[in-house]
């Protein structure tokens, strides 16, 4: 006889044919690419988030900035400020200038399986979905994969 500690873990573990659309969380938070980089970098330390997709003004995705990248250029900022750096002289450089273009996406209709083979060989913890206009629509990360497995 076989007992599990958890009474749903006798039920198997699958994905069905959902597509990407059906498992993203909705409406990301992201950056405009035209913000200046202070200002994501209060947005990333803000929402306590480690890298944030950045868009156009229409909302198409063209690349993702970490808080890593924001520390870096503000600390090469107050370096090379010959007389060190003050509030009132804010460095305006738009958050694209830093910006890197490779960022993990698929398309709203592509099918679970493809966003976890894709999650799994670029070992990423989330994909952003976008839509046939290449605009922004969503994101898929591992909980929410584990979230539907689990439902």
């Amino acid at each position: 006889m076989t007992t599990f500690a958890n009474p749903r873990a006798s039920r198997p573990m699958t994905l069905r044919s959902f597509t990407a659309a059906d498992v993203m969380t909705a409406n990301p938070l992201a950056i405009e690419k035209q913000v200046p980089i202070q200002k994501a970098y209060a947005f990333l330390q803000f929402n306590e988030l480690d890298a944030v997709p950045v868009a156009d003004e229409h909302r198409r995705l063209v690349g993702i900035v970490s808080i890593a990248s924001c520390a870096a250029w503000e600390e090469f900022s107050l370096r090379s400020s010959p007389h060190g750096f003050s509030r009132e002289e804010l460095d305006r450089t738009p958050v694209w200038e830093i910006t890197s273009p490779i960022v993990e996406s698929v398309r709203a209709d592509a099918s679970t399986h493809e966003v976890i083979d894709r999650l799994a060989e670029r070992r990423a913890r989330w994909i952003y979905i976008v839509n046939q206009r290449h605009e922004l629509v969503g994101v898929v990360s591992m909980s929410d994969l584990i979230r539907h497995l689990t439902a």
